[in-house]
């Protein structure tokens, strides 16, 4: 057997049905993540020189602003032997007084080591207390591409029915309102 046989497993995705929700559980081998990704992405100069496998840029950071804004979902990112949790909560008294709230990232040391995954070398996203819905294709524009719409500097002005009251930013669903007359969508890149 040559070496252009062989074959490297580079991560796996398992969904599992719980009696209420959903959970996900996303998982790459031998590729790190460090807060500062969250923080900065990791794209442009870094993905073009090859030096990472599994890039991780802004799309992890709309994801984790999305799932963790939901109470009944928890985030939980293992990597570099940490373990990351999400939560918003208020920076300070004048934050607080004024109604605004921060993500607040918590870490701590993790030796998590599991059958084929190691906290030190590998990365586990894990998200539990999913919606059945989080899966529809509706949640996801690139899953139904919208035909009728308006173009302006900002954003896209989605007409068909099954987009009434959906806000999407990046083609992701993160808002719905049933009563809504019109739905607008930020879509960048």
């Amino acid at each position: 057997e040559d070496a252009s046989d062989t074959l490297i497993l580079l991560g796996t995705i398992e969904v599992r049905e719980e009696s209420e929700s959903l959970s996900l559980t996303l998982t790459n081998f031998s590729d790190k993540m460090f807060v500062e990704m969250l923080w900065d992405g990791w794209a442009g100069k870094d993905k073009e020189q090859g030096k990472r496998r599994g890039q991780f840029g802004d799309g992890l950071q709309s994801a984790v602003v999305v799932l963790s804004r939901d109470p009944g979902v928890d985030l939980k990112i293992f990597s570099s032997g940490h373990e990351w949790s999400f939560d918003w909560s208020f920076p300070s008294e004048v934050a607080k007084a004024h109604g605004k709230e921060a993500l607040r990232v918590t870490t701590k040391a993790s030796r998590q080591n599991l059958i084929g995954f190691d906290c030190g070398r590998d990365t586990r996203i894990k998200i539990t207390g999913l919606q059945k819905q989080a899966f529809d294709e509706s949640q996801f524009l690139f899953l139904c591409p919208p035909y009728e719409v308006i173009s302006n500097s900002s954003g896209d002005i989605l007409l068909s029915g099954q987009f009434r009251g959906c806000m999407y930013v990046r083609e992701m669903r993160v808002l719905q309102h049933q009563a809504a007359a019109g739905v607008v969508s930020n879509r960048q890149g």
